[in-house]
């Protein structure tokens, strides 16, 4: 009985001393976890502040800007092409590439818009 007694003690200690590792290991990835967010969270200060970031409305901006002067190019190149394209009918050559433009301009609008 003793030596049951006594195994059954050595079995609770092991059994402690496990669950104490465990609970290190956990208190030690909950600090890790802790220390990891307020850095991320102070990085995340600091470039607001160096304007390293901007808001999404900024950056559709800045996006149209750069948009609008390549559509008018894209829709005029048609127009300017047709003749050297297809010099003996520039009428089809300028329909045919002004339908693979728009297809072009309505992919990456409906691409943009559902990025957004």
């Amino acid at each position: 009985m003793a030596i049951q007694v006594e195994a059954l003690c050595a079995q609770a200690v092991v059994q402690n001393h496990q669950a104490a590792a465990s609970q290190n290991y956990v208190n030690s990835y909950n600090k890790a976890h802790q220390n990891r967010v307020q850095t991320e969270t102070a990085i995340l200060k600091l470039q607001m502040q160096r304007k390293e970031l901007i808001s999404i409305d900024a950056a559709r901006q800045i996006i149209s800007r750069a948009w609008l002067p390549m559509l008018a190019r894209l829709r005029s190149v048609a127009r300017r092409v047709a003749a050297k394209a297809n010099p003996s009918d520039d009428v089809l050559a300028e329909m045919m590439i002004t339908e693979e433009i728009e297809q072009c301009i309505e992919e990456s609008q409906a691409a943009y818009e559902q990025a957004c």
